[in-house]
């Protein structure tokens, strides 16, 4: 889930949180201007070359929740660019995934009331384990700390309505594609909050064709020295699967150790050690390159359709990437005799890896679907071909 042909995946999201804040640059303060227009105009306009999906929350552009008309036309602007994919970051902003698999009204209205010790009560465990991830530095692992811990957020960022799963993924995403140019469709969900969606809200992205993304937060920096801090591709959720994003979300950093304004630097050291070193055991690589996951107010920072290369790796759209990770789940391999195998079943993945393979090298005149190969270190990288998606492809040493 990291290399295309032998090259490192980079593909970046960015979630909409702060879409309509009003940002703190200098350059825009004598006409203030919401977060989402300084991004699209900062950091993705200048960029045609590389992709990045925009996941707008319904409610921001939705008068009924008093969504502005410059964040309906931010919008716009950025889905009518090529490189833009079309996302949503839910509707109302779900922030604890469970307390909505069996919702209770008169509870959320209690929970948001004066009154919140029904709230600590009834899903304080839950709220400890998302803190857990969420802030490793504010929430550490003794029980002393545990029990001091008590989080303030209400179940959702919007509330004003009942929440109806159906409004939170089809008519997010529909109140998405309203604002993209006509036959541009939406292709990806990216979840909010703590980012454990329950079982049927991943259906429902299934059933609708979207790919769903985010959680995991993986990192590796001086903080965070092993790669058990890292991520698998995804979650299991009863018969469902959560794909999580490649590494951890901006805040993760900067909020860490009491909200040092310099904690994403720590980004780097996370794509350097699982690109190669002793964190990462060797040449193995092990995760994606990933640029962006929120918004937020616009402050003074630098940025960083599918396939393009750049110095970076190779540059796809993050729906792209969800579906290779799907792909890993469904791939079948069939050992055909020694140094032969038969790949199947595959969907978008379209390299596999043999680990400790220096002496080893494809026979491409044997080999049917594949296309070429890379070494890497002592791993050796096997580039399909997708026409062969809906029939096999061969490998032979």
């Amino acid at each position: 889930m990291t290399t295309i042909s032998g090259r490192r995946i980079w593909f970046s999201h960015i979630d909409g949180d702060g879409w309509n804040n009003v940002s703190y640059i200098e350059s825009y303060r004598d006409k203030p201007t919401i977060a989402a227009g300084v991004v699209l105009r900062e950091l993705i306009a200048p960029y045609p070359d590389l992709p990045v999906a925009i996941g707008v929350i319904g409610a921001d552009i939705d008068e009924r929740y008093g969504g502005p008309e410059a964040a309906r036309a931010a919008a716009r602007e950025l889905y009518a660019l090529p490189q833009v994919e079309v996302a949503t970051h839910t509707y109302t902003i779900p922030t604890n995934g469970s307390f909505f698999e069996s919702y209770d009204r008169a509870l959320e209205e209690r929970i948001n009331g004066p009154d919140e010790s029904e709230w600590i009560a009834v899903v304080g465990d839950r709220i400890h384990r998302a803190a857990r991830r969420l802030f490793p530095g504010l929430v550490r692992k003794s029980a002393e700390t545990e029990t001091k811990f008590i989080d303030d957020d209400p179940p959702r960022a919007y509330s004003e309505f009942p929440f109806d799963l159906d409004q939170e993924v089809r008519g997010a995403i529909t109140a998405a594609e309203e604002l993209a140019p006509e036959g541009k469709h939406g292709t990806l969900y990216l979840w909010s909050g703590g980012a454990e969606p329950f079982e049927a809200a991943i259906a429902r992205t299934r059933r609708i064709g979207l790919r769903n993304l985010n959680g995991g937060d993986s990192r590796i920096d001086a903080d965070y020295p092993s790669i058990s801090y890292l991520s698998p591709i995804a979650r299991t959720v009863g018969a469902e699967r959560q794909i999580y994003a490649g590494d951890a979300n901006d805040y993760i950093f900067i909020t860490d150790g009491g909200g040092r304004e310099h904690g994403f630097l720590n980004l780097d050291a996370t794509i350097s050690a699982t690109e190669k070193s002793a964190a990462a055991q060797a040449d193995r690589r092990l995760l994606p390159h990933v640029r962006g996951r929120a918004s937020r107010p616009a402050r003074e920072r630098t940025a960083s359709p599918r396939r393009r290369s750049t110095s970076l790796g190779d540059a796809i759209a993050a729906s792209h990437y969800a579906a290779i990770a799907d792909g890993f789940f469904s791939t079948q391999i069939t050992s055909l005799g020694e140094s032969s195998w038969l790949i199947q079943n595959r969907g978008a993945l379209q390299t596999v890896r043999f680990d400790d393979a220096a002496a080893l090298a494809v026979d491409l005149a044997r080999s049917v679907g594949v296309l070429g190969q890379r070494k890497k270190g002592n791993s050796l990288y096997v580039a399909l071909d997708e026409a062969y998606d809906e029939r096999s492809s061969r490998s032979s040493g």
